[in-house]
């Protein structure tokens, strides 16, 4: 099961970014060959675990509503920032 708990650990990011894209992203947004997937990914997405859109990756998201749950999600993060003060204010029209 995904850790609810904790919603940033990599495993996690990796398959919400889905592990195709963002196995390869790293490495080639940066230019370097250290930040390449290692083997476990490769195999994943051979086996068509890559990630939240296929139901499958670290974790097995097949029996939970995945879009619920990424709403839940942000919904956390914001007001994680939210907390910390670093949110931008509000606009006039927003606070209407």
């Amino acid at each position: 099961d995904p850790p609810v708990k904790n919603r940033l650990n990599s495993p996690e990011c990796f398959d919400d970014g889905h592990l195709d894209y963002a196995g390869n992203y790293l490495s080639e947004a940066l230019g370097a060959e250290r930040f390449r997937p290692p083997a476990v990914v490769k195999e994943m997405i051979a086996e068509g675990r890559g990630g939240m859109r296929e139901g499958r990756g670290f974790y097995d998201f097949r029996d939970i509503d995945v879009e619920s749950y990424q709403r839940e999600t942000i919904a956390k993060f914001v007001d994680l920032v939210g907390h910390l003060g670093l949110l931008p204010p509000a606009s006039a029209a927003e606070r209407e």
